[in-house]
């Protein structure tokens, strides 16, 4: 019931054509699509950042409870 990030790290260490054939065989096993990074080379780090914090920000909206009136509140930001 939990919200999952899959995540393939070390992209750099492997050659195109051996991360094209796990990719298609955890896809075609799991029907799941990771996201492919590398930490070491910081490759597609942002986008994961970005992934990460739409399932965040998805989450606290579902479990957000509601303000009572008269009190004010502001949006946290990082």
């Amino acid at each position: 019931a939990k919200p999952e990030i899959v995540v393939f790290n070390k992209i750099d260490a492997v050659d195109e054509k051996t991360l094209e054939k796990k990719l298609k065989a955890f896809k075609t096993k799991l029907k799941i699509t990771p996201q492919l990074i590398s930490a070491a080379t910081s490759k597609n780090t942002t986008k994961l950042m970005q992934t990460v914090m739409s399932v965040v920000d998805k989450a606290n909206v579902r479990h957000a409870k509601p303000v009572a009136a008269g009190v004010a509140t502001e949006e946290w930001k990082p």
